[in-house]
């Protein structure tokens, strides 16, 4: 399923890759994040730059809670 999601961020389309970088986020897949972070790089379209730094953010909190569940 990760697969898929991976290649789904790389399809040309804005909506698919929205929508996977959205579901990654809700899922908390923190190691898409270095992926997330090199497409909002290449991002030039508003609405995807948009999700995409929304999707971050999710996962930065993702990741903040996993650090505390592990202490």
């Amino acid at each position: 399923y990760e697969e898929l999601l991976g290649k789904l961020l790389e399809e040309p389309g804005e909506t698919l890759r929205c929508l996977a970088a959205y579901h990654v986020a809700e899922l908390g897949l923190i190691d898409f994040r270095p992926r997330l972070e090199e497409a909002q790089r290449k991002e030039t379209g508003l609405f995807v730059t948009r999700v995409l730094e929304r999707a971050l953010r999710l996962l930065g909190e993702a990741g903040l809670g996993q650090a505390a569940h592990a202490t």
